[in-house]
């Protein structure tokens, strides 16, 4: 399922990073140009960490042992409307970048938190300080002027996660989409199901998505 533009989580960087690892493949070329977060994450995969500049600073592995322990984000897309403009994520990407120079120093305590869990293993700990810093974000996007505000289906949708297992959830800060993290394959069932119950067929798009650490895979290499 291709995620739309609008919700937050990079559709359009990912597509170009995709086609331009594919079509390299194909013409046997390398790639001399210098790589986005979005194509560090289609050739590695894992927990990346940039500099201000985007460029790559550490790379965690999230380990998984089954199918229960699988860490999945669960993600419910829901349709925008026709006012929104097609520079929305790029306007909330400019905002978030101007006001995380705001952000107070204990937010590098969370981000600490969120690699050591990552390096334990410890999905619960890392729920927590990604909430965290999450917050953190929120609150300085709201000092700046430029606040997420969020709608009353969105407010819905969040509950929804929370009443039915999500370690942690949230709207994407840098657009429509939110997440829901949860552990197994079980727990992911179990939430989109919850979605097919209160929505039916009317309700947002939900996908899961299995966090994983060996990057893009071209079928038939």
């Amino acid at each position: 399922i291709a995620i739309p533009a609008n919700m937050g989580l990079g559709s359009d960087a990912m597509l170009d990073a995709s086609l331009r690892q594919l079509f390299s493949g194909w013409h046997n070329v390398p790639g001399h140009h210098r790589m986005t977060l979005a194509e560090y994450a289609c050739r590695q995969g894992g927990l990346l960490l940039t500099d201000d500049d985007g460029l790559l600073q550490e790379r965690g592995d999230i380990a998984h042992t089954n199918d229960e322990k699988d860490w999945v984000f669960v993600l419910a897309l829901p349709n925008t409307d026709e006012d929104v403009p097609d520079s929305f994520e790029v306007e909330r990407t400019r905002a978030l970048r101007a006001a995380a120079v705001h952000l107070a120093p204990n937010t590098h305590e969370a981000s600490q938190a969120l690699w050591q869990a990552v390096k334990r293993n410890d999905i619960a700990a890392f729920a927590e300080a990604l909430m965290q810093i999450h917050a953190a974000n929120e609150f300085v996007l709201a000092n700046a002027g430029t606040p997420s505000t969020p709608s009353t289906e969105t407010k819905t949708i969040l509950q929804l996660m929370r009443d039915n297992g999500a370690l942690a959830c949230a709207q994407t800060l840098t657009g429509l989409g939110l997440y829901a993290l949860v552990q197994g394959r079980e727990a992911s069932h179990t939430l989109r199901d919850a979605f097919k119950q209160h929505y039916g067929y009317f309700g947002p798009l939900v996908t899961a998505t299995i966090c994983d650490n060996a990057g893009l895979r071209v079928n038939g290499d």
